[in-house]
């Protein structure tokens, strides 16, 4: 059985690799978005076969995915959102078409984006996508 604690951990050990990743395909880019407390390595199936149709995709690892539950639990999702934004920032400019794609909480981001930047985000792909959250 495993047991997760939320409380502070004194040893502050951080030893989850960043899984974030990046496939080169073509001028089109797919930015994918895992779910909360989850890692990037969630949407490689995903990723693997939209490259091989011939996308870029980019899935980034979000904010403090890294770190222990108990700093996870005390990260807003504005702070979430304002690290993913700032990823698909990086990635506007180098591409022709931008497409957004998100994992349960990752989709709430995507629509995000979406709303945020009608003018650059060209779809949306949505899983499983949370229906209402409870702030934790």
């Amino acid at each position: 059985m495993v047991i997760f604690s939320l409380k502070e951990d004194p040893r502050n050990k951080c030893d989850i690799p960043d899984t974030s990743l990046f496939l080169k395909g073509g001028d089109d880019l797919v930015f994918l978005i895992h779910g909360l407390t989850g890692t990037p390595k969630e949407m490689y199936y995903i990723a693997r076969a939209l490259n091989e149709k011939g996308y870029s995709v980019k899935v980034p690892r979000l904010l403090n995915h890294n770190k222990s539950l108990f700093t996870l639990r005390r990260t807003s999702w504005q702070e979430l959102y304002a690290a993913i934004r700032e990823e698909f920032l990086k990635a506007d400019s180098q591409y022709k078409n931008i497409f957004v794609g998100g994992l349960s909480f990752g989709a709430l981001l995507a629509i995000k984006l979406a709303h945020e930047f009608p003018e650059k985000v060209k779809a949306v792909n949505s899983f499983s996508v949370t229906i209402f959250f409870d702030g934790w």
